[in-house]
This record gives C-alpha cells, sequence and structure tokens, in this order.
C-alpha cells in the first residue's frame, strides 16, 4: 500500500494572505497554509489506515515530499518537523516500513531505530550529476527498493519483508 502526502513547505505566518502588488493584501484560499494542510492530511491518514485494503498490505510505504526524518534536525527546513508530529503515531500503528521523499536534492539513507520504527529514504536531484533513480521490486516475500546514481551506481539497497496479512 502506498500513501502519498504531499508536505508542503514551510508555513503561513498569516494565515493563508500574502502581499500584492502596491501592498495590496490578497487572499488565496490558504493554499500556503500547510501546517493547516497536514493536519487535514493527518485525518485522512487515520481513516486510511483503518481500511481492510490497507491492514492487509504486505508493504506500508509514504511517500511524501520534504522528508519526515534528516541527518542533521538542528538545520531547519530539510526535513517537516510539523508532518512528522502529527502524522508519526499514524504511521507506527500503521506499520509503515519506509517514508520515500526528496526536497533537499541530497540523496541520504536514515534506517529504522527504536523511537522511529520506519526508514527515510531522501531522493537527489536536481541536476544530473545529483539525480537519482529510485526503483522497487515487490515478490510475495520481500520489496526490494533501490536508489541509485543515473549511471547506474547503487547508493542504496533497501529491502523490506513482507507482512502478514
Amino acid at each position: 500500500m502506498v500513501l502519498l502526502l504531499p508536505s508542503g513547505s514551510g508555513g503561513s505566518s498569516r494565515a493563508g494572505h500574502w502581499r500584492g502588488q502596491a501592498g495590496r493584501s490578497s487572499s488565496l484560499c490558504r493554499l500556503n497554509d500547510f501546517a493547516a494542510f497536514r493536519t487535514l492530511q493527518a485525518r485522512w491518514l487515520a481513516q486510511e489506515i483503518e481500511k481492510p485494503h490497507f491492514k492487509s498490505a504486505p508493504y506500508k510505504i509514504l511517500f511524501c515530499h520534504i522528508p519526515l526524518r534528516w541527518k542533521d534536525e538542528k538545520k531547519g527546513g530539510e526535513y517537516c518537523a510539523d508532518g512528522r508530529a502529527k502524522w508519526h503515531d499514524l504511521l507506527v500503528k500503521a506499520g509503515v516500513q519506509l517514508v520515500i521523499s526528496g526536497h533537499t536534492h541530497e540523496p541520504h539513507w536514515l534506517p529504522a531505530d527504536a523511537s522511529v520504527p520506519y526508514a527515510q529514504l531522501v531522493g537527489g536531484g536536481p541536476k544530473p550529476e545529483r539525480a537519482t533513480i529510485i526503483r522497487g521490486h515487490a515478490s510475495k516475500q520481500q520489496l526490494t527498493v533501490t536508489m541509485s546514481r543515473l549511471d547506474g551506481s547503487v547508493l542504496q539497497e533497501v529491502i523490506l519483508p513482507a507482512r502478514p496479512a
């Protein structure tokens, strides 16, 4: 089962308003209020993970633009602390095995650990020398996810065992 949650970037300090030409305030229907959007996504996620087709899925992977974890979390903007705060408990409850993201343009791998039982794979890009391809191959026994450079050199191979139905 694949979940797609666009995590957005940053948040709005003006609740969806921006300053246009001549300093006029315009409403964008809260299009840039990503924190509120992630709250709505958490509600959707809470419902989705209770559905039979999700519960019985042998592999549970989340795709979201901004990583939920990063190698240096003191550096802001590289990961989505708000998304992790709102989704983490749900992802753990759901048994999500892997989160695949982009955003940083720097390939990186963070294995699951005791505090975060799902791994984080971050793809690279946007220039060809930093770009990556992430491919998956599933069998009844396991899912193999491989991240490689455009020249085919493998940066990371992740093997996830199938979960019992």
